[in-house]
Formats: structure tokens, sequence, C-alpha cells
């Protein structure tokens, strides 16, 4: 049965049914616009107490928005940060007596920050665009802590040799040594994005044996590393090995920016509350839970001096590579006749012998 414009005033009830849903209507369009003008952007960290070379986690949460673009972070000095995604969730409360109802849309922004130095004391303030408007979180400040030596777990950094030519390759060899139950293991290495030099990962040094391997993150990237057993001082340790190329590209003397390694060490055991409760004695058997703690471990100094390349007696076209190279020639056929084509090989090996150019070959009696 259809029913009329008309014929609406007839039925009371009917009439209140559509007042009732316009009414609905109404506060739903409210609520949005007043979620929609009520934005709000604010900045977290998982810890404010952190060692220089420590990982730490940044959120920003934006409440209220459809839209948000994420803050520039590429400016900011001393700090490492690595985006680590964005989710969103959306939430709706439904008051039916008080004839409520709330929408509410939230963005988090997950970043990995890292500190390199003491100088960096605080995370600025950041600015977001939501909705096509610009909000800036407040300033978040932070206790910074040293990283201390450890007898159980050390850090050691080693070059091939302390004087080098500038674009001279360096072999830098970097070794982790555990005594103790550990777990994790964060490597920060500042030499690695430091742009005074050229690094490059060296895994053709590392054993055959996958069973003496190990994969490791560095830098953002994973990498193979040597695992072994290694006396240090009377003590027995596991090492972890690493290798890198390490070519300076300035002159001076340069002392290397300290690397960390961020690990969480066991430290004692700990009987759960409700064992203790009905187990005073501990007659059931022990099923202790591990205690970590946090530490940041610095690797030694490591001083370099370089020189710039000499000026004198430089061979002919030389190009600027400096170390050890090899070169061989090889012709294919050596016996011909008089206008017979010959296939000259050239074959250059050394740390850097990608980037050579070819040499200018004025022969004489060859085409």
């Amino acid at each position: 049965m259809n029913t009329t414009p008309s014929q609406l005033h007839q039925h009371p009830r009917v009439t209140s049914h559509w007042r009732s849903f316009g009414l609905t209507i109404l506060l739903l369009l409210l609520s949005s616009q007043a979620i929609a003008g009520n934005i709000q952007v604010k900045a977290s960290v998982s810890q404010e107490h952190v060692f220089i070379g420590q990982p730490f986690r940044l959120v920003i949460s934006v409440e209220g928005a459809d839209e948000v673009t994420p803050p520039d972070l590429s400016n900011i000095k001393g700090l490492q940060i690595k985006e680590l995604g964005q989710k969103s969730n959306s939430s709706t409360q439904i008051v039916i007596n008080g004839r409520q109802i709330e929408s509410t849309k939230t963005t988090e922004l997950s970043y990995q920050v890292l500190i390199n130095d003491k100088s960096t004391a605080t995370i600025p303030a950041l600015t977001v665009i939501a909705d096509g408007t610009s909000h800036t979180t407040k300033p978040i400040p932070l206790s910074i802590k040293e990283p201390e030596e450890n007898e159980h777990f050390k850090l050691e950094v080693r070059l091939s040799k302390p004087t080098a030519y500038v674009g001279e390759p360096l072999l830098m060899t970097t070794t982790w040594l555990i005594s103790q139950q550990a777990r994790g293991g964060g490597f920060n290495l500042p030499i690695l994005s430091d742009p005074r030099f050229i690094t490059s990962s060296r895994e053709d040094l590392l054993p055959r044996d996958k069973n003496q391997l190990i994969k490791i993150e560095l830098a953002g990237e994973v990498i193979l590393a040597k695992r072994y057993q290694k006396r240090v001082g009377g003590k027995d340790f596991v090492a972890i090995t690493f290798f890198h190329n390490l070519i300076p590209q300035t002159t001076g003397n340069i002392t290397l920016p300290r690397g960390t390694i961020a690990i969480d060490a066991l430290t004692g055991y700990e009987t759960p509350r409700s064992r203790r409760d009905y187990d005073p004695f501990g007659m059931l058997g022990s099923r202790q839970r591990e205690i970590y703690k946090t530490i940041v471990v610095p690797a030694n100094q490591v001083d370099l001096k370089v020189l710039p390349l000499p000026t004198q007696g430089v061979p002919p076209h030389f190009n600027g590579l400096v170390g050890k190279y090899t070169i061989k020639a090889h012709a294919e056929p050596t016996t011909v006749n008089v206008g017979d084509p010959i296939s000259l090989s050239l074959e250059i090996t050394g740390e850097r012998a990608a980037i050579t150019s070819m040499p200018p070959l004025n022969l004489p009696h060859f085409k």
C-alpha cells in the first residue's frame, strides 16, 4: 500500500517516525562537523631516558582527520630516524537515550629513532598536515646517557692501517664480543653514513661454511657475519665479526665516530607473584622469569691520518686509484699474417678496479 504526503498527516505514528529519523540525521551531521573541526595531534616516545646509540620508538598520533601527511624529518640533525609504518583505526560510539553519536578516526605514524650525540636532547616540534591544515606537536625532552664499558660485552673496531692516502681502500673489521646471556643486539656504526668515507660490505672475506655464518641487521640492511669462539684477556667470548671497505674522501687527522651496540643483558631471575602466593617455599619446582636490562656499549676510539696524493713521481694517465692493483694483458692468436685481426684483453684487479677507464692504445705497427 503506497502512502501519499497528505495521508501522513492522518497517521501520527508515521509522522513521529520521520521526525525521529530526521533528528538522527541532524545529530550525525552535527557530530561529524564537530569531529572534523577538532583535530588533535600529539607525539610520544617509548622511553624518555635513552642511551646514545640506543634505538627507541616515536609515535605521532593524529585524531579526527581523514587525510594525514607525515612530517618532514630529513633536516633533523643528530637523529637517525627510520619509518616503521602507518596505521589507522576508527571508533564509533552511539548513546540511544541521549541521542549522541561519536565517530573518531585515529592515525598513528611510527618511527625508530636513534641519537648519535649528547647535544641532541630533545625531539623537536613536528608539523603534520591533517585534512589540509598544519598541526604542530610539542617538543619532547629526553634524558641522554652515555654508553658504558662492560666486562661481558665489548665492541671492537680495527682498521688495516693507521695512515692512508685519500682514495686508498682500508679494511675495517668490526667484532662484537659476548660472554653473558643476552638477546637483541642493535648495531650503530655512524661511520657507514659518514660523507667523508665510501663504505661497502666485504662478505667475500667470510668463511664458506654456512654453519659459521649468521645474519645481522646493520644500517637498515641484513648482512652476513661469522660467529666463532675467541679468548680475550684470559676470558672466553663468543665473537661476531664482519668486514667493510673504508675509502677516505678527505685529508687530515680524522677520529672515526664511535659505534655502539645496544643489548638486552640477562641480570637475574624472578618468580612470578602468583606462584609465590601459593608456593612460598618453592615446593612445586622453579619456573622463574628472566629479567633483562638494556645496556649500550661503546666501541673503541679509532684515529686515522689521511694524506693527500703525491704530486711528484705520479705515473702517466694516473686516475687517483691507490692501493694494490694488478694488470694483465692477453692476446690471441699470437701467430698471424699481416692484416689478420688479433684480440687484445686487459684484466685489472683491485679494490676499485670497476671505476677504471680504458687506457689509450697508441701502438706502432698496429691499427
